[in-house]
């Protein structure tokens, strides 16, 4: 029994380990743990609410930076078609970083890129010239897409599919691999 006991408490900081809390940074980089709260409507809410262990706390939602809630990272941006606060689910991090907002109900502006902090919604489902000519600084890259780019640079499409998706994520990954830092 007491064998039992033993490998019992041995494991039994793995198992506080694996029940991750939520947290949140604040744009004064302060951190805030606990347990993330969605509400019914968490797309509207001006306020990021927050379980720990004094209670639950609500903070504004333009003070919040990030986000970490179900081992997801989200940055909090005002949504450039809609105007309102939202979180967008980190795709892809780097010097380009691809976001995407998850249960966007306007139908068009879900994925966004931020490059320099600055972002760059994908309308009509096509990555804008701006993108493109940031990241065509880089000769390889520019190799590698130009005739996805000639393909696709007038065509818009009210359709957002997987294909475009994939395309659009191995695109920033291999600009962030393959390029590092041009100005």
């Amino acid at each position: 029994m007491k064998k039992h006991i033993t490998i019992f408490l041995l494991f039994l900081p793995l198992f506080n380990f694996s029940q991750q809390l939520d947290y949140i940074v604040l744009h004064q980089s302060d951190t805030i743990y606990g347990k993330y709260v969605k509400g019914m409507n968490d797309y509207i809410n001006n306020y990021i609410r927050l379980r720990t262990d004094t209670g639950k706390i609500k903070i504004p939602t333009k003070d919040v930076k990030e986000i970490y809630w179900n081992k997801r990272k989200y940055w909090v941006y005002i949504d450039p078609c809609e105007g309102g606060w939202e979180k967008y689910e980190v795709v892809i991090e780097g010097i380009v970083s691809f976001l995407y907002l998850k249960g966007n109900y306007n139908g068009y502006c879900e994925d966004m890129v931020v490059i320099n902090n600055d972002i760059y919604p994908i309308k009509e489902y096509h990555l804008s010239d701006l993108v493109w000519n940031f990241l065509a600084k880089c000769s390889a890259f520019e190799e590698k897409y130009i005739d996805y780019y000639i393909q696709y640079a007038n065509q818009k499409s009210l359709l957002r599919t997987r294909t475009k998706v994939y395309k659009w994520l191995e695109m920033i990954s291999y600009y962030n691999t393959h390029c590092g830092i041009i100005n």
